[in-house]
């Protein structure tokens, strides 16, 4: 019984992979119908990396239709590795076996990184080298966060703030006691119960969860340390109130509070397909 389950099963998994076989190939010929009435094309990509740790690069293509811009999901290629001259390759090998002509490119964007826009060998200077015309544009989205990041360097206390924040984080991550307790004071308080966010290393603007998080719950957190310290004198506990108890540190807290709420909606804005700047 339980092998013809199984067979069952497999059978299902065999039709509905068939069933996404044929929708998607219904698709990508919609979309191969759609660029080749256009004269010009535009090209983004972006590297990520799948569950099986595969490195992949994602295509777009931004059209125009009836006087107003249309992005395409074009495809997700996997390469051997994040070098320029690979995605290069890749870029020309999937337009070449999807019958997209080069001719039609006049734009390049990406996430500015040196594999994309490097002087010498970037990924847009061999594009350009084989056609002069086109046009490479760093994502707005991403000029936002390292301007954002690069705002704080100059200023240590903000980048001990974010080691604080990241202290909290990891307080209370591993404790399910600690976290129950700060829930029961939240509730008392009739507060609403957030849980604390780790802020990234990488991307500036991803810490203005983290700040709301710490910023919503600060009262509480301070309680929530002072019982620590009295029921298990925990030295960890001390050091974390010592750096967020004190006026500079709450002033600060609003002040990221207040910024990063603004500049994370521009961020979504600049995001967005397309965009009214009036």
């Amino acid at each position: 019984r339980q092998m013809c389950i199984r067979d069952s099963n497999y059978k299902h998994a065999d039709s509905f992979q068939k069933m996404e076989d044929v929708l998607g190939e219904a698709a990508q010929e919609e979309i191969d119908a759609l660029i080749s009435k256009c004269d010009f094309i535009g090209l983004m990509v972006d590297e990520s990396i799948d569950v099986a740790i595969h490195k992949k690069m994602i295509l777009y293509l931004k059209i125009v239709m009836n006087g107003k811009p249309k992005i395409l999901f074009r495809g997700n290629v996997e390469v051997s590795d994040g070098k320029a001259n690979t995605i290069t390759a890749a870029i020309l090998k999937y337009m070449t076996d999807h019958n997209i002509s080069f001719d039609k490119l006049i734009g390049f964007a990406s996430d500015g990184a040196n594999t994309m826009v490097g002087r010498l060998n970037g990924v847009s200077t061999q594009l350009k080298n084989m056609s002069p015309w086109i046009v490479s544009v760093h994502c707005t989205a991403h000029k936002l966060v390292l301007a954002a990041f690069n705002g704080t360097k100059t200023n240590l206390y903000l980048l001990e703030m974010q080691r604080t924040i990241n202290s909290v984080y990891y307080f209370f991550k591993y404790s399910p006691t600690r976290y129950q307790k700060i829930r029961e004071l939240q509730a008392v308080l009739g507060k609403k119960v957030k849980k604390f966010k780790k802020p990234s290393n990488v991307r500036w603007l991803s810490i203005s969860e983290a700040v709301d998080a710490l910023h919503g719950s600060w009262g509480v957190l301070i309680m929530t340390l002072e019982h620590e310290i009295e029921t298990n004198g925990t030295s960890e506990a001390r050091g974390i109130l010592n750096k967020v108890n004190n006026f500079k540190f709450l002033a600060s807290l609003a002040m990221l509070h207040d910024v990063l709420t603004v500049i994370s909606k521009l961020s979504k804005v600049f995001q967005k397909d397309n965009i009214d700047i009036d």
